[in-house]
């Protein structure tokens, strides 16, 4: 049902364009001989009057052929396309554009008047390191404005950060029952391509997906436990659950062990006991990391305890540590009080945290990013690293024949190999080994998992009266409008990545998706395409309506049509751009549907 509803949309989108044309057409006295609902070969199709109506093979879109349409074709009939005024074929050549415009409107107001759910724009996490955690938002924090942007849905707290221009925004957060404002300096990602502020929102803690830890031949603690799909946890071990984000930090303190989780399914309550398992990663047992402090979450437990950037950490409890590994490693051993030693601009200093447990000890090495470098800090005593030679103060140079620049390279190296055998190239003074090191499974420093997929973003719907959805309507189609035209401004200043743009793939699994959340979303998707769609048409660029509506114009200023020739290099130009373009996002689409596949 929600494939079918998502090509009735698309399909919808270019049928109201034609007809668009078609009215326009008979609107100036110009004959219709087809008009087509699909392209390529006829199914089946009757005739009124002069217009043939046709049901085609391939249901996306549509097309209108009027009489006379080519120059060649023409016999200088009245009621064809070239007999016609200018203004006459202005107004044809606007009737798609207009439809569009008409629709989008029709389908917003339509939308909010039955409530359309968007994601709420409260803090479901913070990315280390990215702008919001250094601004100091936290999980739970609501935004309640951007800006000048009040009330904001997340959607409008990503379209402030990406497209606003300015290099840092004003939030004004809700948190506890107090009103706290932070300013935000939004930062490129090159994996996006736009920039960020590194939020996520809530997650619904219902469960989308049972999926088995340790690959095919694993288990699932939850599905053994009979949780379903669909269930809401509720709770557990008696600690309340919010978002899925609660469940998964509290499974921290966790790693493998029985847990009790209340759960709703279809309005009752029960409670299940589950047996938590680690994930195992595939590791060689290295770090990059140092213990120089590169930055820090904005109120987080490294700040509150008074560690400051460009602090380094020398022991933690009375045990030196070269490695940000090895400042976790002591922690994780010796929880309750923890007492850190430092210089501070070559000055002893010292310092004392509070960490009874695992998630506070997560919590403390999260509030703080260590510096990093391709020389190793930390290798791991008798691990496949150290067992083919490596040692602290080597330098990593390849991996897989890949050179490294950066540890996150390193990482991004490793990730790629998975736990694959990979051959790895280091230096140590003057001198370069080589060997192949094989990743073993560790469980050492990861946390329980019950085998949940949770996706549901949290929503809430905005709806309307009478009135209200129509100036929400009016409001939203100005502003779909504004938002590509920023985008275009984005791609000029290379604050957006082209790679932005999707294609007729991304609009179909967009409407599939928007399908699934109900009418009123897939209504509101396929507004904001249709004025997408009439905007970007009237643009003026050959074989649109927009370079039509340019040759008219010159047309009418000059007194004479352009020449045949003119028409034919514009056309094929054009021509080619769009078909290029159509190339380029299919790509995108493409690469998009493999990189979340």
């Amino acid at each position: 049902m929600n494939a079918a509803l998502a090509a009735i949309a698309v399909s919808l989108l270019i049928v109201v364009h034609e007809l668009g044309h078609f009215i326009a057409a008979k609107a100036v006295g110009m004959r219709v001989e087809v008009f087509s609902v699909g392209f390529w070969k006829k199914i089946a199709g009757f005739r009124i009057g002069e217009t043939e109506y046709r049901l085609s093979l391939v249901p996306l879109g549509g097309y209108v052929r009027v009489s006379g349409e080519s120059p060649e074709e023409g016999k200088g009939k009245p009621y064809e396309f070239w007999s016609k005024t200018p203004g006459q074929r202005a107004l044809f050549v606007l009737g798609g554009v207009t439809m569009n415009f008409m629709l989008a409107l029709v389908l917003f107001i339509t939308a909010f008047a039955m409530g359309v759910p968007f994601t709420v724009a409260d803090v479901g996490k913070t990315a280390s390191g990215e702008p919001a955690w250094l601004a100091g938002l936290k999980s739970g924090d609501r935004i309640v404005a951007v800006d000048d942007v009040e009330r904001p849905t997340f959607v409008d707290l990503t379209r402030q950060v990406a497209l606003s221009g300015r290099s840092e925004l004003t939030l004004k957060v809700q948190r506890d029952g107090h009103l706290l404002t932070f300013r935000v300096r939004p930062q490129y990602d090159d994996e996006a391509g736009l920039k960020v502020i590194g939020v996520y929102p809530p997650l619904e803690p219902v469960v989308s997906e049972l999926a088995k830890i340790g690959g095919e031949a694993g288990v699932s603690p939850a599905q053994q436990a009979g949780i379903e799909l669909g269930d809401r946890i509720l709770a557990i071990n008696g600690v309340k659950v919010e978002t899925a984000y609660d469940l998964t930090d509290q499974l921290i303190n966790y790693p493998h062990n029985e847990v009790e989780l209340q759960v709703e399914r279809d309005g009752r309550t029960f409670t299940v006991h589950a047996t938590s398992e680690p994930v195992p990663r595939p590791m060689i047992g290295i770090s990059g990391l140092s213990t120089t402090i590169e930055s820090l979450e904005g109120d987080g437990m490294a700040r509150q305890a008074g560690l400051r950037v460009g602090d380094r950490v020398t022991a933690v409890n009375g045990k030196p540590a070269a490695s940000a590994v090895e400042i976790e490693e002591i922690l994780r051993k010796s929880l309750g009080a923890a007492d850190l030693e430092a210089l501070r601009d070559e000055r002893p200093m010292a310092f004392h945290a509070s960490i009874p447990d695992l998630l506070t000890e997560y919590k403390f090495m999260s509030s703080v990013e260590f510096e990093s470098s391709t020389t190793l800090t930390w290798v791991q005593k008798d691990g496949p690293a150290w067992q083919v030679g490596m040692r602290p103060g080597d330098r990593i140079e390849t991996i897989g024949g890949r050179e490294v620049e950066t540890w996150l390279d390193v990482l991004t190296e490793g990730e790629r190999a998975g736990g694959k055998p990979h051959q790895i190239q280091w230096a140590r003074g003057n001198e370069i080994l080589t060997a192949n090191v094989e990743p073993v499974e560790d469980t050492s420093m990861s946390v329980g998992h019950l085998g949940i997929v949770f996706r549901l973003d949290r929503t809430a719907p905005e709806r309307y009266g009478p009135l209200g959805a129509i100036r929400k309507g009016l409001r939203s189609t100005v502003q779909t409008i504004t938002e590509i035209l920023l985008m275009f401004r984005g791609f000029a200043t290379r604050q957006v990545s082209p790679r932005q743009m999707g294609g007729i793939l991304t609009i179909a699994a967009a409407s599939y998706y928007a399908a699934q959340e109900g009418i009123a979303k897939l209504l509101y998707l396929t507004a904001v395409i249709s004025a997408a769609i009439a905007f970007l048409n009237a643009l003026p660029i050959p074989v649109l309506d927009g370079g039509h509506l340019l040759f008219l114009a010159i047309e009418k200023v000059r007194g004479r049509r352009l020449s045949e020739r003119t028409l034919t290099v514009a056309q094929t130009i054009g021509f080619v751009l769009i078909v290029l373009l159509f190339l380029y996002v299919t790509r995108n689409d493409i690469l998009r549907f493999f990189a979340h596949g």
